[in-house]
């Protein structure tokens, strides 16, 4: 049996597919090589004081590195948002410090992540959060988390934005 190293020479990604020199083609998940796999969306609200309900994110493999990254169209608003945050918990009525993530962001980039677009302006408001491998590592495979996130505007007004489900899974791998 043979194995290759985990640097593989001559590869070129090909439609899905990784060609490998010598060797006939494989077909791959992108998101086995792809480095922080991401939940990019485009959400619109009707206002901010609306909340878009049963969002189920893709799948987190537990121990992965992962970017929640979000774009939320809402027309007639005006103003900027200060801070945003990110709660992942097992159960609703858990207490916030014994959340798996309680992400809070703003327009500095820091290690839960950034808002990218603070400005309500335009209708868009852009951000995303990281979840760090050693926070996905403390999920159980096979459990549905909730999550919500939520911002909070110049005018200090707090503002739910969306609410949902974070599946976890086991990788195959064990120590990459």
């Amino acid at each position: 049996m043979s194995t290759l190293n985990s640097t593989v020479l001559n590869a070129v990604p090909v439609n899905g597919s990784l060609l490998l020199s010598g060797l006939n083609p494989i077909s791959i998940d992108i998101r086995t090589v792809e480095t922080g796999w991401t939940d990019n969306r485009a959400i619109t609200l009707a206002s901010i004081g609306l909340m878009k309900e049963g969002i189920k994110l893709k799948p987190i493999a537990v121990g992965d590195d992962f970017r929640i990254q979000r774009t939320y169209k809402i027309a007639g608003v005006t103003g900027s948002i200060l801070r945003a945050w990110m709660t992942i918990k097992k159960k609703e009525k858990d207490a916030d410090a014994s959340a798996l993530y309680d992400g809070d962001v703003t327009i500095t980039p820091g290690a839960d992540g950034a808002i990218t677009d603070a400005s309500l302006v335009d209708g868009e408001i852009t951000m995303y959060f990281d979840l760090p491998r050693a926070i996905t590592a403390q999920a159980k495979p096979g459990l549905t988390y909730i999550y919500d996130i939520g911002v909070e505007t110049d005018g200090s007004a707090i503002h739910t934005l969306e609410k949902g489900f974070v599946p976890f899974t086991r990788r195959v791998t064990i120590t990459p």
